[in-house]
């Protein structure tokens, strides 16, 4: 004699044990469902946007018209054979203001842990931010006093 079929969809009890899995929740230990984190995409936004404050507030008024945001990969040409960048910026066009852009997949992809991350994308920023302004990194850098 074989097993029951279960019709599509339906839970299964198996041995009396009350409705397991993903279909069962939310339950009674978690009522809103499975808790969800935040994504890496959005944990790197963060990183990106944290630097770029503390930059900011270390090297003042100069930094305030330039805005910094996270871009997943460069576009790169087909013929490209140097190695991928991490972070580009552009300098102010007309009414455009100056721009620095980090993106987020080589940075991860060369940093192990959250805190190499976090000092990378400092890096990063003050980089460009002293290529943009014409300054030594070592002056903008909030790390060196």
């Amino acid at each position: 004699m074989s097993a029951p079929r279960l019709p599509p969809g339906a839970l299964r009890d198996r041995r009396d044990r009350g409705a397991r899995g993903p279909r069962s929740l939310p339950g009674p230990l978690t009522p809103d469902g499975i808790p969800r984190g935040p994504t890496p995409a959005a944990v790197f936004d963060s990183c990106v946007s944290r630097a770029a404050r503390r930059l900011r507030h270390h090297v003042g008024a100069d930094l305030d018209s330039v805005e910094v945001g996270v871009e997943e990969v460069p576009v790169l040409p087909d013929d490209w054979d140097h190695e991928v960048p991490m972070s580009a910026h552009l300098a102010a066009r007309g009414r455009s203001p100056a721009r620095i852009v980090v993106y987020r997949m080589p940075v991860t992809g060369r940093a192990r842990g959250r805190a190499e991350t976090t000092a990378l994308v400092l890096d990063l920023l003050v980089e460009e931010a002293a290529e943009l302004l014409g300054r030594d990194p070592d002056q903008l850098d909030p790390r060196q006093r």
